[in-house]
């Protein structure tokens, strides 16, 4: 069975819970989570081949979430990559900000396990498989 794997920038502990329980209601997610933004840099980087969505918060200690997307999206480009899906959630950034850094959707905390649900049923419908060494797809999301 294919697992969706799922990468997830977020510092604070309670959002951290959040993600863990919204994704284990579904069986073939993998979640990992960064709690600092370095980290999250070099997970989604380091494990480019094998993540297939990613959720960032804008507050994280070290590298702020759209630097991290920054960044991102320009390792994408410096190895010809097409873009992964890319989440901000965050309170504190504009959805116009979010989306100038290359953010595929945006959505402002707080956020429901329902709207989660939401999200995480559309980027599902929309991944698929990613062999190692393949290009992704390009994925879009609208909030």
């Amino acid at each position: 069975m294919f697992k969706t794997r799922i990468l997830v920038g977020e510092d604070n502990e309670d959002m951290q819970e959040f993600y863990q329980i919204a994704a284990g209601a579904y069986p073939d997610i993998s979640l990992t989570i960064c709690a600092r933004g370095d980290d999250f840099l070099k997970m989604a980087t380091a494990e480019y081949s094998s993540i297939d969505v990613i959720f960032g918060d804008n507050s994280m200690p070290m590298i702020n979430g759209l630097d991290v997307l920054r960044r991102f999206r320009e390792y994408e480009r410096h190895h010809g990559y097409q873009s992964k899906p890319f989440v901000v959630v965050s309170a504190g950034s504009s959805k116009k900000d979010a989306m100038d850094a290359g953010a595929t959707g945006y959505f402002q905390k707080p956020i429901s396990l329902d709207e989660l649900a939401i999200i995480l049923d559309k980027l599902r419908q929309q991944t698929t498989p990613i062999s190692s060494g393949s290009k992704p797809a390009t994925h879009h999301l609208r909030s």
